[in-house]
């Protein structure tokens, strides 16, 4: 029943299944991404020997990622970026005009839609990582939040702005604005009371 203060209780990595065992568990439940793992850990069903963070209990032991824990990511290996998908995305600014299009609010939206199944397989679930290298600037750009910046290559134009008065005109109509002075009081002493 209960231990004796004497005796040690054995670390949670060696009560915990073998990489291979527990991977290939996670894999069969069909889980699409951590916050769907996360969400199976909170809600009882998660044997005691499968570890809920098995990136910590996992770090030298074969863990890659959560994509490889549960199976949802057809990795390879790349010298550059780690694993990532072999699926072959759209370039950037194409992938963005997409993304563009659909007139998404937020970022919350965009996983949403991700998780939804309407998201193609040549459009990243995280561009951020996809696109690190060729244009990715941040979530508000992806989802058509940010203007373009201006072309400082261009030749400005400046153009006066035609009015209907000529500025003679104006310069007459205008009253001269009071000149501020230094002393705050000194306009009021030299009113009547």
């Amino acid at each position: 029943m209960y231990r004796k203060k004497t005796e040690k209780r054995a670390p949670y990595s060696e009560i915990c299944k073998p990489f291979e065992e527990a991977r290939a568990f996670a894999r069969d439940l069909g889980l699409k991404n951590i916050e769907q793992w996360l969400d199976y850990c909170k809600s009882g069903k998660k044997p005691n020997d499968i570890p809920h963070k098995p990136d910590r209990i996992y770090k030298n032991k074969g863990w890659k990622s959560y994509g490889d824990w549960l199976g949802t990511w057809k990795e390879k290996e790349s010298a550059v970026n780690g694993y990532v998908e072999q699926v072959k995305y759209l370039p950037f600014e194409d992938a963005k005009k997409y993304v563009a299009r659909l007139r998404l609010k937020n970022v919350k939206e965009w996983f949403n839609y991700c998780d939804g199944g309407k998201r193609p397989k040549n459009i990243p679930y995280n561009p951020d990582r996809a696109y690190k290298n060729s244009g990715w600037k941040s979530y508000a750009d992806w989802l058509g939040f940010m203007p373009s910046p201006p072309d400082f290559n261009e030749e400005p134009t400046f153009e006066k702005p035609k009015t209907k008065h000529s500025d003679k005109s104006l310069e007459a109509g205008r009253k001269r604005a009071p000149v501020a002075s230094t002393e705050p009081f000194a306009f009021f002493r030299n009113k009547k009371r």
